[in-house]
């Protein structure tokens, strides 16, 4: 139906009779077929035509309706497939967005305020509890959650800073971890009151991070092997010392080795030979601070006594030459030869006998 723009049934029949069509009636008139039956020829051929053309404009009309209806269909189906991926698409995003800042979609019960203390660890502290890795008791201490108070950095925060120790060492930390200089403390340096105020806090929040029952139970047996071992009633003050030594160096080397070929190992039973090895750094390490204090106060002895031999050989020295300012011309030019020198060369070894 190329070039109908109009229904053909609606439109209206020629009148064949007029003059208008005169020449076409003359095509048809001959000794058989007069003005009239060539008119009514016309017009038979007409409506038969009109009846074609009506066919094909309703055909045509019907596919142009199921075109658009079909077109219609695909858009919404369309904007429904967009719709649905655009949901996707949000929900995903809000997923990972819980991913990675879950504190905004922790719900919030309807209760009244707390009247106890608080004790919120740092987010770095937090982080490394959720992932299940080794964390430093400090961080659990009542000096490392009053410093979490104070921590400004975000829970994901990776980067290193260097900081100084209470030995005077520079140390890498993480950001979340910056402290002031000298308040971190690793374990082995942690009094045994606060090593065992921080085991019931470690324990509680591994079980709020919700860790496998078996890898809480390692832990907790340790450290209950470890608080009833009798080193912490011995008179020996290195023993607490290489207890807990050994426990920093058993609960750090086992987080290490899980992830590892060989995996981890059971903590319940206490080695006596990485006890001893224990003792013997603990020991070797105190023999070393008593060797530096040692070495420093021979130093500052050292300086001292080489201050006051300097003190010494410079005061006959300077006694010499405010005589020899307060003298006559004549005679500081005839004494300018030896005996000043050799004046001060008896001082000096006079100096050097008293000393």
């Amino acid at each position: 139906m190329v070039g109908l723009v109009q229904d053909p049934s609606t439109v209206p029949r020629p009148d064949f009779t007029s003059d208008d069509y005169a020449e076409t009636r003359a095509d048809f008139i001959s000794d058989k077929v007069t003005d009239a039956e060539a008119a009514n020829l016309l017009e038979r051929v007409w409506k038969s035509n009109q009846k074609i053309d009506a066919a094909k404009w309703r055909c045509a009309v019907n596919e142009a309706a199921s075109e658009e209806a079909a077109s219609l269909r695909r858009r919404a189906e369309a904007g429904a497939q967009k719709a649905e991926q655009d949901a996707a698409d949000r929900e995903a995003l809000r997923r990972e967005d819980k991913k990675k800042n879950p504190n905004k979609y922790i719900p919030i019960p309807v209760r009244a305020p707390p009247t106890q203390h608080l004790e919120i660890i740092s987010p770095y502290t937090q982080r490394m509890i959720n992932a299940g890795k080794y964390c430093e008791m400090w961080y659990f201490t009542s000096e490392g959650l009053d410093a979490a108070k104070n921590c400004k950095t975000y829970i994901d925060d990776e980067s290193l800073v260097p900081s100084i120790d209470s030995s005077g060492n520079t140390m890498w930390m993480p950001a979340a971890t910056k402290w002031e200089p000298g308040t971190f403390r690793e374990d082995k340096d942690l009094t045994w009151d606060e090593f065992s105020g921080v085991v019931p806090h470690m324990l509680l929040a591994m079980q709020r991070a919700h860790w496998p029952e078996d890898r809480k139970n390692v832990l907790a047996g340790f450290w209950g092997n470890l608080m009833s071992h009798p080193l912490p009633t011995s008179i020996d003050p290195l023993a607490v010392k290489t207890l807990l030594h050994y426990q920093a160096e058993q609960h750090k080397h086992w987080h290490d080795a899980i992830p590892g070929l060989g995996g981890g190992w059971s903590l319940n039973e206490i080695s006596d030979v990485l006890m001893c090895n224990a003792a013997d750094d603990v020991y070797r390490t105190h023999r070393e601070e008593l060797d530096a204090a040692l070495r420093a106060q021979w130093q500052y002895q050292a300086q001292v006594a080489q201050t006051r031999a300097d003190d010494r050989h410079s005061a006959p020295r300077q006694s010499q030459q405010r005589r020899r300012s307060a003298s006559p011309p004549s005679r500081s030019l005839g004494a300018r030869g030896y005996a000043p020198q050799q004046a001060s060369n008896e001082h000096y070894q006079a100096a050097r006998k008293d000393f």
